[in-house]
């Protein structure tokens, strides 16, 4: 989960994502809603809220029939706090050298090389970029 958080272990093409912003052609985007509990905090239970986003007109009219969703009557306002659907994460400096300890050492050893503050791991992450 550190991995994924970090932004490690995601795919190359996520770090330059072409359908960021609804751009993907799809009839809805699906995602957490974060920052629901200052948006609209009578929805927030501490159990996780999903943002549904319609794309379509299509989407919109059957979103707008089924009764199992909660409308918040805002447009702009989910994205404040839920910036990755217009931007890609960045690329972290020493994911190569992540994976190349990863396919040497196990997962373990790998994210332990990855994150060590120790001067020798330090060096050698930095050496491993020039290569």
């Amino acid at each position: 989960m550190q991995a994924f958080l970090a932004n490690f272990s995601l795919r190359p093409s996520c770090y330059h994502c072409p359908v960021k912003g609804g751009k993907s052609g799809s009839d809805l985007t699906i995602s957490d809603f974060w920052g629901i509990e200052k948006i609209a905090p009578e929805l927030d239970d501490d159990k996780g809220c999903s943002l549904i986003i319609a794309h379509t007109d299509k989407m919109m009219n059957w979103l707008e029939n089924n009764s199992i969703l909660s409308e918040i009557p805002i447009k702009e306002e989910p994205f404040r706090s839920n910036l990755s659907y217009y931007t890609s994460p960045a690329q972290p400096v020493n994911r190569s050298f992540f994976f190349n300890q990863l396919i040497k050492n196990g997962f373990h050893e790998a994210w332990k090389n990855t994150v060590s503050t120790k001067l020798t791991d330090r060096v050698l992450r930095k050496i491993y970029q020039f290569l």
